[in-house]
């Protein structure tokens, strides 16, 4: 019989360890329907407000420049899609008769 060498006797108190840390990660990354469903949720609420900072930060720029109406559509616009993305997912009532 061999001695177990220090390398051997290593990867056998390891190997089970390394096992269940992948088993770990994989179940990790495994994600329901419902997680992707809420993940793609928050994504498009985050985007549409990102959309409309940015036309409010447009509009202030504007000011100086004599562009306010121009900016002022935008940010009327981006408000609609904003809002628009908050009832899609139910974050806001519908209005009624629209």
């Amino acid at each position: 019989m061999t001695p177990e060498t220090f390398p051997d006797k290593i990867a056998a108190v390891l190997k089970p360890v390394i096992a269940a840390e992948a088993d770990r990660i994989l179940r990790a990354k495994a994600d329901s329907p419902e997680e992707r469903a809420a993940r793609r949720e928050a994504y498009e609420i985050n985007h549409a407000c990102k959309r409309l900072a940015a036309a409010y930060d447009a509009l202030m720029e504007a000011k100086t420049q004599g562009q306010r109406a121009i900016a002022r559509q935008k940010l009327i616009s981006e408000t609609a899609y904003l809002r628009k993305t908050m009832v899609k997912h139910g974050r806001l009532p519908a209005r009624e008769g629209a």
